[in-house]
């Protein structure tokens, strides 16, 4: 929040509000909309893509880091082509990937 509030690391921010959410299976997390200053809204795809991207590290370069997202962040393969998956419940994906 101070990043975005204080430092204004994507522009001025006129309002904001935030509400942390804690779940029963899972890490708190927050809902945070803003309300930006018109010379500041992001207006066009080009620039949500400079802003948000993903990438999958390399293997070579961050081997941890490549195992870490490989095991926790990339669905595998399930469905007809691997049945035995740990999503499969009751011969569908159980994360609903098609």
């Amino acid at each position: 929040m101070d990043d975005l509030v204080q430092k204004q690391i994507f522009g001025v921010v006129r309002n904001y509000h935030y509400v942390i959410e804690f779940q029963k299976k899972g890490l708190p997390h927050a809902h945070s909309p803003f309300t930006m200053h018109p010379n500041d809204k992001i207006i066009d795809v080009p620039a949500v893509d400079h802003i948000i991207y993903a990438y999958i590290p390399d293997i070579y370069t961050q081997p941890n880091v490549y195992r870490l997202v490989k095991d926790f962040y990339i669905h595998t393969t399930c469905g007809r082509l691997n049945p035995d998956a740990l999503c499969m419940q009751d011969n569908k994906c159980k994360k609903y990937y098609p």
